[in-house]
């Protein structure tokens, strides 16, 4: 799956209920900077999305479809990506473990834009269960029992490392769709989640760092009573219907965006979706998002993942 992350500038009017406030807009026709947008995903095709920022009248199209956008590892040039649709250019280059990319954007009238990151090395999944009968709890009078996920897996104790955790049932839907469910109201969260200090606005996505257990083994434990779905075009990974968890190592600059995202998000009380980065009807107190593009905004940013498949295991029945 990959989260293509459209930045949009600009103020909004909040239309609250029987309330109205007179506001006055302070630069509202700011300089149009380039939005350069990728997600390098381990042992998959480079793919990145070029948009443009616009103020908040402008009624067009964000994609910029005549960008050159090329492809480079340190200083060494690879190629120039090509150009497919809505912003998008892509290139058969597979990103790799341990490999940095950097991304140049040239569009005429914009300063150039760039981003760099590094493909983090994957870690490997020891062991996962999904299971449903250990923690009760009452919910409108009746009887509900939590769903209790787990994960455990060793980290590497030569470097700082940044994890992301999904728990998610997937199944083919129709010919072009994946029905995908991630669990999303966390009753109990392990004290490593907890100290993240996200749990409270709701993300579908675990992240972390190994600050508590740098070079030892992690052993996630965590308890939901709700989750949100979501029908996609691709998979989540390339495997059977069915019930997975995966453990995504990630880039600092993935970790410090998810961050300030689910942040982001939950201000603007945003759709529950992750891949919804198109913003309507505004409302809260939005935090500025995190960027690590040169002269412009969006992130290029890295991860790579494992899975293992995981049978509910049901101790009701």
């Amino acid at each position: 799956m990959r989260a293509i992350h459209l930045y949009i500038q600009g103020i909004l009017c909040l239309l609250l209920a029987g309330c109205s406030k007179e506001i006055t807009l302070r630069n509202s026709d700011p300089e149009s900077k380039l939005v350069l947008n990728c997600i390098l995903i381990a042992d998959e095709p480079i793919v990145a999305n070029v948009s443009h920022t616009a103020n908040v009248t402008y009624n067009e199209s964000m994609y910029v479809n005549n960008a050159i956008v090329e492809l480079w590892t340190g200083n060494t040039f690879i190629e120039e990506m090509k150009y497919t649709k809505d912003g998008e250019y892509t290139t058969q280059v597979r990103a790799k473990e341990g490999m940095s990319y950097t991304l140049k954007a040239r569009v005429q009238g914009y300063e150039q834009v760039e981003g760099t990151d590094s493909v983090p090395k994957s870690a490997r999944i020891i062991d996962s269960k999904y299971e449903k009968g250990d923690h009760p709890y009452i919910s409108a009078g009746e009887l509900e029992y939590y769903a209790d996920y787990s994960i455990v897996f060793n980290d590497d104790p030569k470097c700082v490392n940044f994890y992301e955790v999904l728990f998610a049932f997937q199944m083919k839907d129709t010919d072009s769709t994946y029905f995908i469910s991630l669990p999303s109201v966390c009753r109990i969260p392990d004290p490593v989640i907890d100290d993240e200090g996200l749990i409270n606005f709701f993300p579908e996505t675990y992240i972390f760092s190994d600050q508590r257990n740098n070079g030892s083994g992690f052993n996630i434990e965590m308890s939901f009573s709700a989750s949100s779905s979501s029908s996609f075009t691709k998979p989540l990974i390339n495997g059977n219907d069915g019930s997975y968890t995966i453990l995504r190592t990630i880039s600092k600059n993935y970790y410090v965006f998810l961050k300030s995202w689910y942040i982001h998000r939950y201000n603007l009380q945003l759709s529950s979706s992750i891949t919804e980065m198109i913003y309507e009807g505004l409302t809260g107190n939005p935090i500025p998002l995190y960027t690590n593009v040169k002269n412009g905004y969006g992130i290029v940013v890295a991860y790579s993942q494992t899975f293992l498949k995981t049978e509910l295991i049901d101790h009701t029945k």
